[in-house]
């Protein structure tokens, strides 16, 4: 009995040495290999949209920054016309 608790407890040394081993290994080549980081307005952004129509429905929209911000401006540019014409006045009809 004690033998096979002695040759367990080598047998699980063995193991762990080799696994941090082998995590080190993959380190040193992680840290080696140069990944060139992507450009903020590159990064994917998620998000969660209400689906017209529907109370609960959602829909997932992933675009990059650059997109997400070219839409902002659109959508800017569409209220801002609004405002504009809406200033001018529009004739009431009573």
């Amino acid at each position: 009995m004690r033998v096979k608790l002695n040759m367990l407890t080598l047998a699980s040394i063995v193991c762990l040495g080799a696994t941090s081993a082998a995590a080190q290994v993959s380190n040193d080549t992680e840290e080696t290999e140069a990944v060139p980081e992507p450009d903020d307005s590159q990064v994917i952004k998620c998000e969660r949209q209400a689906v017209t129509g529907s109370r609960a429905r959602k829909k997932r929209v992933c675009l990059t920054v650059a997109e997400w911000e070219a839409r902002r401006a659109a959508g800017q540019r569409t209220a801002d016309a609004v405002l504009q014409d809406a200033s001018r006045g529009f004739p009431i009809n009573n």
